[in-house]
């Protein structure tokens, strides 16, 4: 709609603002999955409109692609990370070798982007000490938000309805606190 009003989109790279997170696991897996779902529904029901808009530059039509390409890549993450692990476990076993060692640090540097750019994003806002928690958390959150992502671009792409919810965030906890209160003291 805006690029079909000619409206001009620009990215604020130095922009900071003050926001608030959802503060439970469940409220985070939640909200990006209602970000996910709306972004690829979006896309697919404008997907022809986009790629055959003269408006757009190829490399407009490419981020537009790009940008959904978290959510499309995310079932196929959630499948890798499956058949990987049954792989131990179903596997015929071996002693691990050097051989073994080297082709898994390989692949995971080959595939690991996410790690780089996020390590990257860390240092370039100062936070370098944070980089060792950050590779833990994305190993381990990240195939829950692989899974919760796969789950809303396949209800996006079949076009089924989600449930649509308020994600809770600790400043409304705290305003629904205050209002409580209030209402009680009027009731007592």
């Amino acid at each position: 709609m805006c690029i079909r009003d000619r409206y001009k989109i620009v990215y604020l790279y130095n922009v900071k603002s003050k926001g608030e997170l959802p503060y439970t696991l469940e409220s985070f897996l939640k909200q990006q999955m209602r970000w996910a779902y709306g972004q690829v529904r979006v896309f697919v029901e404008n997907w022809k409109d986009v790629l055959s808009n003269k408006l757009l530059s190829f490399k407009q039509k490419l981020m537009i692609f790009l940008t959904n390409l978290g959510s499309i890549v995310a079932p196929f993450v959630l499948l890798m990370t499956i058949t990987g692990q049954l792989g131990w476990v179903l596997g015929e076993p071996k002693p691990i070798q050097m051989v073994d060692i080297v082709k898994f640090f390989s692949t995971f540097l080959a595939t690991g982007g996410f790690f780089a750019i996020g390590a990257l994003g860390l240092y370039r806002s100062g936070r370098s000490k944070e980089i060792v928690y950050f590779f833990p958390a994305g190993l381990t959150l990240g195939i829950l938000l692989s899974f919760a992502t796969s789950i809303a671009f396949i209800r996006a792409i079949t076009g089924r309805k989600m449930v649509w919810f308020r994600t809770p965030k600790w400043g409304s906890i705290k305003i629904l606190d205050i209002f409580r209160k209030l209402f009680r003291s009027f009731s007592s």
